[in-house]
């Protein structure tokens, strides 16, 4: 891939978060007003469900100039406005979603979904577990992931509640809570639901099977091993029964998941499906045998690859030129696995990496150019010294890599080093360029300076050239800076 090559295609991904909306930067323009306007959009419910990408985006900021914003969602109607209001107000706290808050939410069924949602992203602790179990409407699937939760913090569990649960609920419901059942100690929940999943057939069959794997998986339950090595042993096992329970027995009995794991590798004759078995085993956060990653060897270049960076994290050997080899070569689940592993390696480790990529990127020899602006992220936190030379040599050799850049700028963790290395990048490229790199500054403490205030009030109004969901976020931003939140909110509040 020619350096041409590599900056149209990042210009393409940076597109995704920086395509134009239509309207013309030019001629006169109202940017307190235009930023009010973006304001209002997030806040106004719509069929397609673009408010809830705006107001996701709005969240990203973690700003507690929100509170107010987020409080008004809250009182609104429409039960996504409301949820939207509630996982800010958590996320701009202490990260607990307020049980007294979902209860707004009047629809059992939304109230669920909303529940799922808090659960997903690790918003309910013990006592937010608790206080929701006592509801009378809860329906049975949310009551078995409440007390997944509460038991996977080490909360107490009414084991006659899960009992009853698992006798009568779906197969799918019931495994969870017959997986829970095991780990207080009625090992006997583990054979009841055993033998009823051995009675479905079909999808049914498959479905119950996974939710019992993904169960045993999460919880660990040794209990679980003997029917899970059943299950994936089976003749008629679909594909997908095999490797869900393959993957909870490499989470909960190495030896036996190993075993089994060797067998369906060695009797897969597609490559396709070999390359997804073994990603199954590198996914599976267990120390594995070097012995047993040499199985991967003599079978294509992606599997070597993906055995010599396995085989180095076990050994501690040339982590770089192994990673380096999965990430030049640009396969698509390689390079995910890859980008996850890099996240367990110590800076000194992964930072080379990082620039490596960089590099070859703008040097256009980079095959995933994809990853690259999640390197450029994690970068500026590891390491931002290393990513201000990769900065000035994107704005020297091509103005979409730049753009790429800086889309990973502001999805870093280390705010302020991403808005000190973004602000030494405005005037080095064009007007989007310098849109994202405000915004990068103006996410941080530092001091706006007029020009400064000009620059994000011209990207807030949609002058910069970046996608709706990064024009709100300088929307807001800008009206904070100048004074006019409650402006933007009693204008939204005015909307029907």
């Amino acid at each position: 891939m020619t350096a041409s090559m590599a900056g149209a295609a990042l210009g393409a991904i940076a597109a995704l978060s920086t395509a134009q909306d239509g309207r013309s930067p030019y001629g006169p323009v109202d940017e307190a007003s235009e930023a009010i306007r973006r304001v209002r959009a997030a806040m106004t419910h719509r069929p397609d469900g673009s408010h809830h990408l705006l107001l996701t985006s709005l969240r990203q900021l973690r700003d507690d100039s929100l509170r107010p914003l987020f409080e008004r969602l809250v009182q609104t109607d429409h039960w996504t406005l409301q949820l939207d209001g509630i996982l800010g107000l958590a996320e701009i706290g202490e990260g607990r979603v307020d049980p007294m808050l979902l209860q707004r939410i009047t629809d059992p069924a939304e109230r669920a979904a909303a529940i799922r949602a808090a659960i997903s992203l690790d918003m309910v602790r013990v006592s937010e577990a608790e206080e929701m179990l006592r509801w009378s409407d809860l329906p049975t699937p949310e009551q078995v992931a409440l007390m997944s939760e509460l038991h996977r913090r080490g909360g107490d569990v009414d084991p006659a509640r899960l009992a009853t649960i698992a006798a009568s609920a779906p197969p799918e419901v019931a495994a969870e809570a017959s997986v829970m059942l095991a780990e207080l100690g009625d090992a006997a929940a583990i054979d009841l639901i055993a033998e009823r999943l051995r009675r479905l057939a079909g999808n049914a069959r498959e479905s119950a099977i996974v939710a019992f794997a993904r169960a045993a998986e999460r919880h660990r339950c040794k209990d679980a091993v003997s029917p899970l090595a059943s299950f994936a042993s089976a003749p008629d096992a679909t594909r997908s029964e095999r490797l869900a329970c393959l993957a909870a027995l490499l989470a909960t009995d190495l030896d036996v998941g190993l075993e089994l794991w060797t067998g369906l590798f060695e009797s897969t004759s597609s490559n396709a499906s070999r390359l997804r078995t073994a990603l199954l085993l590198l996914a599976s956060e267990q120390p594995v045998p070097v012995e047993t990653l040499a199985l991967l060897k003599g079978r294509g270049e992606v599997l070597e690859a993906l055995a010599a960076a396995a085989t180095a994290i076990a050994t501690g050997d040339d982590r770089v030129e192994a990673f380096e080899r999965i990430l030049s070569g640009g396969h698509r689940l390689s390079v995910a696995w890859a980008m996850t592993a890099l996240l367990e390696q110590p800076p000194e480790v992964a930072s080379p990496i990082y620039v490596s990529m960089l590099e070859s990127l703008i040097e256009g020899r980079l095959a995933a150019p994809v990853a690259a602006i999640e390197a450029a992220s994690r970068l500026a936190a590891i390491d931002p010294d290393a990513m201000a030379p990769i900065l000035e040599a994107a704005a020297e050799r091509d103005e979409a890599i730049l753009e790429a850049l800086l889309v990973g700028l502001l999805s870093s963790e280390a705010r302020d080093a991403a808005g000190r290395l973004a602000r030494d990048t405005i005037g080095t490229g064009g007007r989007r360029c310098d849109s994202l790199a405000i915004l990068a500054v103006a996410r941080t403490g530092q001091t706006l300076s007029t020009s400064d205030l000009e620059m994000l009030a011209v990207a807030a109004a949609g002058g910069g050239r970046l996608d709706p969901s990064l024009e709100v976020q300088a929307a807001w931003l800008y009206l904070d800076r100048v004074d006019r939140i409650f402006d933007a909110l009693a204008t939204a509040a005015e909307t029907p």
